[in-house]
C-alpha cells in the first residue's frame, strides 16, 4: 500500500513542528528518487487522548504512525523512520 496519511500525535511544540519539516523532505527526496509523486495527507494530532488508541502513553510522544500503524514512538530516528517509508513505498 503507498503512502496515503502520515499522523503525529504529540502536543504542540518547535520540536513537532521541526519533525514535520523533517518528514516533508524525506517524502519529497523519495519522490525525487524515484520519479513518482506521493499523494499523502499530513495530520498532527494535537491531543493526547487519542494517543491510548495506539496503546501509547504521553511518555511516548511523538509518536508517528503511517497510514495508522505507529512506525515510531518516543524519539524519532529519522535514518530508520526514512528506510521504513521506503520500504512503504516500494511495496505498491
Amino acid at each position: 500500500m503507498p503512502i496515503k496519511t502520515v499522523e503525529m500525535i504529540c502536543l504542540p511544540c518547535n520540536k513537532c513542528e521541526g519533525v514535520e519539516v523533517k518528514v516533508r523532505e524525506m517524502i519529497r527526496n523519495i519522490e525525487m528518487i524515484n520519479r513518482i509523486k506521493i499523494l499523502f495527507e499530513f495530520k498532527h494530532t494535537k491531543t493526547l487522548q487519542d494517543i491510548t488508541r495506539y496503546s501509547l502513553n504521553p511518555s511516548q510522544t511523538p509518536a508517528i504512525l503511517i497510514n495508522g500503524n505507529v512506525e515510531c514512538a518516543g524519539k524519532v530516528d529519522f535514518i530508520l523512520f526514512k528506510r521504513r517509508l521506503e520500504a512503504i513505498q516500494k511495496s505498491c
